[in-house]
């Protein structure tokens, strides 16, 4: 209810404000709302949660749930620099897949003790005699600190195993695809998911190393033409990470030396040469164009 009366109080000054709180106000009124869920499992989840915005560099709630842009640093220099994400701009991402840009989060950390937060982003509007920033946040306010709620609102938000959930509600009808969600998770995490680091259950299909080659291959998810794959580079990859032997590729860097493995990949049938380019952790950041060999028949997965 408070979400509702705050859009109301929303006056847009351009084109684009006005069209963007109009949006808003159509989706409130759907009977039936769209959300995505995600959570992980074993994981720390969030610390230092009912310190609230504690400041403290050990209290990740705090981090996550009151500083967009700022991330937790691990002590060791090393994992630190292998880790993915964390790094601040996954903070907005959740709120702009939502059409009321709403997002909350759920935690259960090593005590069992389970909190719940939440942001919005609206913009700066006038609300009951007073003037407020663009940035809500779903937290209590004691004296100058925000603190969470205890999470016992259950169901969509329950999250009673140690870690971290997401929920996005007025969920984009364009991100309302299973399909795409099942896409992207092969194209991301391919590989961490073939080194048996990670297992993902999208509603009821379950993406492991012993699943993901099949699933890339059903033409439901994937082009499976060879010559028709100039977008979309998932199944090619797949097939050299398992078919090929890894080549190690060292370049003289500063006072060291960075160690690659190189899988390589040849055939004629290939319209465009892509170079997977694979983190430390088995999440995929790119697919590589090299100068001047882009439309080579090649296709290779690099692995930091």
């Amino acid at each position: 209810e408070e979400i509702v009366t705050r859009i109301n109080s929303l006056e847009g000054r351009n084109s684009y404000t006005k069209e963007t709180i109009a949006h808003m106000k159509a989706s409130m009124l759907d009977e039936e709302v769209r959300y995505i869920s995600f959570e992980d499992a074993n994981t720390k989840g969030l610390t230092g949660a009912k310190y609230g915005q504690s400041n403290n560099l050990e209290h990740t709630w705090g981090i996550y749930a009151y500083n967009k842009g700022v991330h937790f640093e691990e002590k060791d220099e090393a994992f630190e620099a292998s880790r993915g994400g964390s790094h601040g701009v996954g903070k907005i991402a959740s709120n702009a897949a939502s059409d009321l840009h709403l997002m909350f989060f759920a935690n259960c950390d090593a005590n069992g003790e389970q909190h719940l937060g939440g942001t919005i982003q609206l913009i700066e509007h006038y609300y009951h005699d007073a003037y407020y920033r663009s940035t809500g946040y779903f937290a209590k306010l004691e004296q100058t600190t925000f603190m969470p709620y205890e999470n016992t609102y259950g169901h969509v938000f329950e999250k009673n195993t140690r870690g971290l959930k997401i929920v996005i509600p007025f969920l984009r009808e364009s991100f309302y695809d299973e399909m795409e969600v099942i896409r992207a998770v092969c194209d991301s995490f391919f590989i961490a998911i073939l080194q048996r680091k990670l297992i993902v259950h999208v509603n009821d299909l379950t993406i492991d190393a012993t699943s993901i080659e099949h699933i890339v291959k059903q033409e439901q998810y994937y082009e499976q033409r060879v010559p028709m794959m100039k977008k979309v580079f998932t199944p090619l990859y797949v097939n050299t990470f398992m078919t090929k032997e890894p080549r190690t590729i060292t370049i003289p860097h500063r006072d060291t030396a960075l160690t690659f493995q190189l899988y390589f990949q040849y055939d004629e049938q290939i319209a465009k040469g892509r170079v997977g380019i694979v983190r430390t952790i088995g999440m995929k950041i790119e697919d590589f164009a090299a100068k001047n060999n882009a439309t080579k028949p090649y296709n290779a997965v690099l692995i930091g």
